[in-house]
């Protein structure tokens, strides 16, 4: 992860300054998807507002994602975020194996129908789980996640 945190600095870097050619030299020409990919990444560590939670919806994400009270940690526009690139996107990241085989998918059942849920830590632990077992631990993470966020907003106004 520390490699990560060295290469979201460099991004930064270059973004901030387009012309340090030293960034440009050693990134190359970063893609869109790269630096979407980075963002998400980026979000997951330091758990950044609904990222908190080791379980998440893809639309629960692009909350976090476009919420402009976290601009500061994206490397790209956030009207690039859709529930379906994103979740395209962190089967990328699994596949890219950069968790070191902590991230999955699974599906949690809900009253209203199944739900694809990301598994963002800990897979190995949620996917022994049953599906309604997952989406009550969900509803669990993500509503302490969004009283943490309320309460840091009204703190910081």
């Amino acid at each position: 992860m520390n490699e990560l945190r060295k290469i979201r600095r460099l991004v930064d870097k270059l973004i901030n300054d387009m012309e340090n050619d030293s960034a440009v030299d050693f990134l190359g020409n970063p893609s869109r998807q790269d630096l979407q990919l980075l963002t998400i990444e980026s979000f997951i560590q330091d758990k950044v507002g609904l990222f908190e939670s080791d379980l998440m919806t893809a639309k629960d994400m692009v909350e976090t994602l476009t919420d402009e009270r976290y601009a500061s940690y994206l490397h790209v526009n956030a009207d690039n975020f859709t529930p379906m690139k994103v979740g395209k996107m962190f089967k990328k990241l699994i596949d890219k194996g950069i968790d070191h085989g902590n991230r999955s998918r699974c599906t949690a059942y809900n009253p209203a129908g199944n739900q694809r849920m990301l598994i963002l830590r800990d897979s190995a632990r949620y996917n022994t789980m049953s599906a309604s077992m997952v989406y009550n631990e969900y509803q669990v993470q993500i509503e302490q996640c969004r009283y943490n966020n309320e309460n840091t907003q009204q703190t910081a106004n």
